[in-house]
C-alpha cells in the first residue's frame, strides 16, 4: 500500500498534522503540510534505542516535537493544540488501550478533522497464529485504563511469533501452523517476558491488538454502536496481494442527540445505582455531586439504558468479503 497517497489530497501547507511514532520513515514531511511529530522518547532516547540497528537511520528521525511515554495525550489536548488530520502508522497495534486512545485523539482534531491507520493484517505478518483481538479485549482495556500490555498479550507474542514472509503465505505455499518460532522465542521465554511486563520492572512492548481488515471494522463498529466514539469510515485500503498492511481513515462524525430518559425510567436507574430516600431532580444532582462512584454507576446505568433502545448506526465501514479479507488465503476454497 502506498501510504502517502492515500492522504495526500488531505494535504496542503496550512493542514496541522500530527504524526505518531514517524522515526527515519514519516508518512508525512514538513514538504507536505505543517506537521509535528510525537514518539514515547526523545530524539537522544531514540537514538541511543536504535543505535546498531541497521533498519534504523537515526539521523533520519525528525525532530520530535511531542514526548509522551505514557500515551496520555491530555497534555497535547490542554495545551489547546489541535489538528486537521492524526496519522499513526504501525503504531496502533501496540496500543494497551485503543479505546481510551482514539477517545483523547478525538479531542485533538479540528471540527473537520481526520485519523488515517496504518495497520498490519495478522495473516501475513509474525502475528498468523495468535488469535484475533475481540471488542471485549477492547472494553477491558478501556475499563481498566490499561497503561501497558496485559501479561496474556506478552506471552503470547514471545510464545506463538512466527517466523513469516508475506508472499508464502499469499500464494498459499506457506502453512501458518508449520512455520517456525522466530529465533529464541518459546513457552518459557513467553512466561519469563509476561513476569517481568506484570511486575512493572520494564514496559514490555508487543502489539496487544491482532486483526484482518474484516475483524479491524467489526471492532470499530463495535465501539461506534456502544456509544463511546463518533467516527465514520471515510477511507478504507485493503491488504493487497503481497502485502502485509492495510489503511483505514477515519473522520469526525456528529454525536447523536442523546435521547431524554423518562422520569420514572430514571428514578429506577437511580435507585439501582444506589441511591435511596426521595427522588427528586435536585436529590439527584446532590448525590452525583458529592458521591463519584455513584456518579460513575449512574452513567453507566444510563448509557446501558439508551443502548436499549438506540439502533446501531451505520458508519461508512465497507461490507467485506470475508473470505478474501479474513481467511488466510490458504483455506480459501
Amino acid at each position: 500500500m502506498d501510504r502517502r497517497s492515500c492522504i495526500q489530497n488531505l494535504l496542503s501547507a496550512q493542514t496541522r498534522v500530527l504524526e505518531f511514532g514517524p522515526l527515519d520513515r514519516p508518512m508525512v514531511t514538513g514538504a507536505d503540510a505543517d506537521v509535528s511529530y510525537l514518539d514515547h522518547a526523545s530524539n537522544a532516547e531514540l537514538a541511543e534505542k536504535y543505535a546498531g540497528n541497521p533498519d534504523v537511520d537515526t539521523a533520519g528521525i525528525p525532530q520530535i516535537r511531542y514526548v509522551i511515554p505514557d500515551n496520555d495525550l491530555s497534555p497535547i489536548a490542554d495545551a489547546g493544540d489541535r489538528f486537521d488530520l492524526v496519522v499513526a502508522s504501525h503504531v496502533f497495534e501496540h496500543l494497551p488501550n485503543p479505546i481510551g486512545w482514539l477517545r483523547q485523539v478525538s479531542r485533538l482534531l479540528t471540527s473537520t478533522g481526520a485519523v488515517f491507520l496504518v495497520v498490519p493484517d495478522m495473516r501475513f505478518t509474525f502475528d498468523v497464529m495468535r488469535r484475533r483481538t475481540e471488542l471485549s479485549d477492547w472494553v477491558e482495556g478501556y475499563l481498566e485504563v490499561r497503561d501497558r500490555p496485559a501479561a496474556r498479550h506478552v506471552f503470547e507474542h514471545f510464545s506463538v511469533a512466527r517466523q513469516a514472509d508475506p508472499e508464502p503465505l499469499w500464494s498459499g505455499t506457506a502453512i501458518p501452523a508449520d512455520l517456525p518460532r522466530l529465533p529464541n522465542h518459546s513457552d518459557g521465554f513467553g512466561l519469563e517476558k509476561a513476569r517481568v511486563s506484570t511486575s512493572r520492572a520494564a514496559y514490555i512492548d508487543t502489539h496487544c491488538s491482532t486483526f484482518t481488515p474484516v475483524s479491524l471494522i467489526r471492532l470499530m463498529t463495535g465501539v461506534a454502536d456502544l456509544g463511546m466514539l463518533d467516527i465514520q469510515c471515510s477511507g478504507f485500503w485493503p491488504t493487497a496481494p503481497g502485502d502485509m498492511e492495510f489503511g483505514l481513515l477515519l473522520t469526525c462524525r456528529e454525536p447523536d442527540e442523546p435521547a431524554a430518559i423518562a422520569p420514572a425510567d430514571l428514578e429506577a436507574l437511580a435507585r439501582t445505582a444506589g441511591l435511596s430516600g426521595p427522588f427528586t431532580p435536585e436529590a439527584l444532582a446532590e448525590r452525583e455531586r458529592q458521591d463519584h462512584r455513584f456518579r460513575a454507576r449512574l452513567g453507566a446505568a444510563k448509557l446501558a439504558h439508551r443502548l436499549t433502545i438506540r439502533a446501531p448506526g451505520t458508519y461508512g465501514f465497507p461490507d467485506l468479503d470475508a473470505v478474501l479479507h479474513d481467511a488466510s488465503p490458504g483455506a480459501r476454497p
